[in-house]
């Protein structure tokens, strides 16, 4: 329905951008093979490939939840578009957490921080704000979009691979 609720050009630009960036992450898989079975000690710790997994996992589910389990609380509340930004920004910020697991040259524990944190206390507070109207949440989303920049940001100090 998040995809569905876009005209159909959108849609077709939705696809394209969805496409290329596949294609981007199938060819940087490529060309970094080499270059990642020989940096085993950089390896991304166990953890994190596994949290990376359940945090997009939940983004899916959230979105088809909000989709079709939720979709009279949130049209009776009148924060369709909470949710929906909650999950686009929960699930950019699950593929940033891909591309810091596997696809850098070194894995940094400060991005990773960062970034799950921002999932956390940004989406996690626009969702719990679009199903209970809970408005001593609004203080905590800034906070959490401070977190996803700063994660941004520290990828400045990673050296390209």
């Amino acid at each position: 329905r998040f995809v569905s609720s876009f005209t159909g050009r959108q849609q077709i630009r939705f696809q394209e951008i969805l496409f290329v960036s596949l294609l981007i992450a199938i060819r940087s898989k490529e060309n970094t093979i080499g270059k990642i079975q020989s940096m085993k000690n950089n390896k991304p710790p166990n953890w994190a490939i596994k949290l990376t997994a359940i945090i997009g996992a939940f983004g899916i589910i959230l979105g088809a939840f909000g989709s079709h389990g939720l979709e009279e609380v949130l049209e009776k509340n009148g924060n369709e578009s909470v949710w929906k930004t909650a999950v686009f920004y929960h699930l950019i910020h699950a593929v940033l957490l891909v591309v810091i697991t596997h696809n850098l040259r070194a894995f940094s524990k400060l991005t990773y921080l960062f970034c799950t944190i921002g999932v956390f206390l940004f989406c996690g507070s626009l969702y719990l704000l679009a199903i209970f109207e809970l408005k001593w949440l609004g203080p905590i989303t800034p906070i959490g979009g401070v977190s996803f920049i700063l994660a941004w940001l520290t990828m400045l100090k990673i050296k390209s691979t």
